[in-house]
């Protein structure tokens, strides 16, 4: 069967959905797509092209593995990857799930989303993926391994470990606001803090301001959030070296 666009965007949305059923139920679940079933023709059509069809998107989110804490519920183990994506479903952007054995060769971007996920050898394929080409967003501790806690791949800096303040503010740097006339100088809000990270040889993109002190009942604030040091602290809130961008 050859390649076919399809148009309706009813159907494309679905399309995961579908591809897992079958018979009356695939019918039921089509049966809105009123148009594309005009006959038992139509329908048939619908289901093979479902059987052949191939992710049309060359951005990816890295799904971590499931491990064995998380048998009874794989969702357990992602919700960094359900945040990430999330945040491309209200953006309108198309992307794809894939896993550390799945093939990346038609992938130009691969999100790494936040958690540990990466062994040895899904860090080296990270490096091949780097080396021929492909743009890498790491978030986080994505970076390091699974297990030992050591970063996998140069991105330009070197991880400290991890926050120290409850919350802190993030300033975009001047060649961000260059790119989006939308953010501003002043250092904005994060409820999460960020990871220690300071750039060795990569582009600091934007900086971390720590607040004074944690908003606790022992150091009192009458904001609801301690307000930022005035001047940017010694580490990176994102760094940028070649095709990867760390946000820390």
């Amino acid at each position: 069967m050859g390649n076919r666009v399809i148009d309706d965007q009813r159907l494309v949305d679905m399309l995961p959905v579908f591809k897992d059923l079958t018979g009356e139920t695939a019918r039921g679940a089509i049966s809105n797509c009123t148009d594309l079933l005009e006959n038992e023709d139509g329908l048939d059509e619908v289901l093979s092209i479902i059987d052949h069809a191939l992710p049309a998107s060359d951005l990816a989110i890295l799904r971590p593995p499931v491990r064995d804490a998380d048998a009874a519920d794989p969702h357990a183990s992602a919700p960094d990857s359900f945040g990430v994506g999330q945040m491309l479903l209200e953006s309108h952007r198309e992307f794809r799930v894939v896993t550390r054995e799945d093939a990346w060769d038609d992938l130009s971007t691969l999100i790494l989303p936040g958690c540990r996920l990466l062994d040895d050898a899904a860090g080296e394929r990270v490096k091949q993926f780097i080396a021929r080409g492909g743009n890498v967003l790491v978030l986080a501790q994505s970076l390091l391994h699974i297990d030992e806690g050591r970063a996998l791949f140069d991105f330009g800096g070197q991880w400290h470990g991890p926050a120290t303040f409850k919350q802190d503010y993030l300033a975009a740097g001047p060649l961000l606001r260059e790119r989006n006339a939308e953010l501003i100088e002043s250092p904005v809000l994060c409820y999460a803090a960020a990871e220690r990270v300071t750039a060795t040889d990569g582009q600091v993109l934007a900086a971390i301001h720590e607040p004074y002190f944690d908003r606790t009942y022992a150091r009192y604030c009458s904001h609801m959030n301690t307000p930022p040091r005035p001047e940017p602290s010694r580490y990176a809130g994102v760094v940028r070296k070649g095709r990867v961008i760390y946000l820390a």
